[in-house]
């Protein structure tokens, strides 16, 4: 691994250099929802920000038909966001995209399943809400940089010395998080009216290093995994229950 290094570090310098300075993080604009401004902090959700139509009980949805994910509008990757081990080998990117926006759906397609309470619906009919996703933003992991170091710890600013091509290449460690922005709305399947929206933007606590799998969307998947148990939990909320924020993914593979 330590004769591998060399060149390999010599590759990603030249990734990394391409356009590290145009990193951006998750955008906090709302590009897929109709009416952002009514979406707001709600501390007894998870969800940073959500919206739910006045009057309009939850509870008495207990069908959903789960849409494909919305990928039109995800913001591009540009420079050391899309430095990956996927896309140094020539990875088709935009296929890895659509294939974590199906993963994406059949994520919440499963929680959906696993609640005794909820059914997947494929019609509108009554008690069936619809719901719709969209993906603003992925910034796949970095999981190859574990082949520049020889032991797989956290980034952090104790106990972690970032390898020299990554430094020259004047990349933070922010550069190396992956992570997810995601929109979604609920609508009343006969009406097509929104009921209820929420929009998360969800970014890994360290640069995840996972040298078992090299996989760049493993921490997304997990992301995502996340999200749809949490909106389960949502949906089946009672009054004044508070449903915690709590990272449910690895920080460490």
């Amino acid at each position: 691994m330590r004769n591998f290094a060399v060149p390999f570090s010599v590759l990603l310098l030249g990734l990394l250099s391409a356009g590290c300075q145009s990193h951006q993080p998750p955008p906090e604009k709302i590009v897929y929802l109709k009416h952002p401004a009514w979406l707001k902090k709600y501390e007894l959700v998870p969800f940073q920000r959500v919206w739910k139509k006045e009057g309009v009980d939850l509870k008495r949805y207990d069908k959903i038909i789960v849409e494909p994910v919305d990928i039109s509008k995800t913001f591009k990757n540009d420079g050391v966001e899309g430095a990956n081990l996927d896309a140094m080998i020539g990875a088709d990117q935009a296929k890895q995209l659509r294939e974590f926006a199906e993963y994406t759906a059949n994520a919440f397609k499963k929680a959906i399943e696993k609640d005794p309470r909820l059914r997947l619906a494929t019609k509108p009919g009554p008690n069936t809400m619809v719901l719709k996703l969209g993906l603003a933003k992925v910034v796949p992991g970095k999981p190859a940089l574990g082949l520049l170091r020889n032991v797989p710890l956290p980034i952090g600013k104790a106990g972690f010395i970032i390898s020299p091509a990554i430094k020259l290449a004047g990349a933070s460690i922010d550069d190396l998080k992956a992570s997810v922005a995601v929109e979604g709305e609920l609508l009343d399947s006969r009406t097509r009216e929104p009921i209820a929206m929420f929009a998360d933007v969800a970014t890994e606590k360290s640069a995840v290093v996972n040298t078992a799998l090299l996989t760049s969307y493993g921490t997304p998947r997990e992301i995502v995994d996340q999200w749809a148990e949490w909106f389960v939990a949502t949906l089946n909320r009672k009054p004044n229950e508070k449903i915690e924020r709590k990272a449910g993914f690895k920080l460490i593979n």
